[in-house]
C-alpha cells in the first residue's frame, strides 16, 4: 500500500514535520545563532574558571607545604639562635672556661679578651690564651669547650713541648677561642604567615 499525499493522515504527518523543521529553523536562526558567540564566550569563561580553580587548589597545597617548611626552618633557626647570646659575656665565658680547665688539668698562663669584631650580621669575640697541659688534657679541654652552652671555635693553635716535661705538664699551647653573639635587632622575627584569600 503506497502512501498518497491526498490521504489526510499523511498530510497531517507532513504538516507536523514541516512545522517541526520550520520551528527548528526559526529557533536556530533567531535565537541560537545570535547567541552562539555568547555561548562560546561563556564556555571559554567556564573553562578559565575551572583552570583557575585547579591552580588555586595546587597553590593551597603548595602554600600549606611551604608554610610547614618555613615554620620548621624557623624552629631550627631558634635552636641555633639559643647558642648565640645577645651580648658578649666575659664572666660567663670565664666560668665555663674555669670548669673545663679544672676538669682537664689545664693551667692558664694568660687570657686576654680581644676587641669584638662585627662580621656580617653577628659579632666575633676572640680570647687569646696561653695554657700548659698534656695532649690528653688539651683534647679533653677542647671537647669541653665544644660543649659550652654557646658557640665557641678554637683557632690559631700553636703547640710547643715543654723541655722539662712532667706527668701533669708536657706542652705549652697558644690558641685563640672565638665566641659569637648577635644583637636583638639582628634576630629573625617569627614568620608572619597569612591565610590565602578565599
Amino acid at each position: 500500500m503506497a502512501a498518497s499525499l491526498t490521504d489526510p493522515r499523511v498530510q497531517r504527518y507532513v504538516v507536523v514535520g514541516v512545522l517541526i523543521v520550520l520551528v527548528t529553523a526559526i529557533w536556530y536562526f533567531r535565537m541560537y545563532s545570535p547567541k552562539l558567540e555568547e555561548i562560546k564566550r561563556k564556555e571559554n569563561q567556564l573553562e578559565d574558571l575551572r583552570l583557575k580553580i585547579h591552580e588555586a587548589k595546587l597553590k593551597v597545597e603548595t602554600y600549606e607545604e611551604l608554610k610547614r617548611e618555613v615554620m620548621a626552618s624557623y624552629y631550627k633557626y631558634r635552636a641555633l639562635e639559643s647558642l648565640l647570646p645577645l651580648t658578649r659575656s666575659v664572666p660567663d665565658f670565664l666560668n665555663h672556661f674555669y670548669v673545663a680547665a679544672k676538669n682537664n688539668m689545664v693551667y692558664l698562663s694568660s687570657l686576654t679578651p680581644e676587641p669584638t669584631k662585627q662580621v656580617d650580621f653577628y659579632f666575633v669575640s676572640p680570647y687569646s690564651l696561653k695554657i700548659s697541659t698534656t695532649y690528653h688534657g688539651l683534647g679533653g679541654f677542647l671537647a669541653d669547650v665544644a660543649n659550652f652552652p654557646f658557640i665557641v671555635n678554637a683557632g690559631g693553635m700553636n703547640i710547643t713541648a715543654i723541655p722539662s716535661a712532667t706527668e701533669d705538664l708536657s706542652i705549652n699551647v697558644d690558641l685563640t677561642l672565638y665566641t659569637y653573639n648577635i644583637t636583638e635587632s639582628q634576630r629573625m622575627l617569627p614568620p608572619h604567615l597569612e591565610e590565602l584569600p578565599e
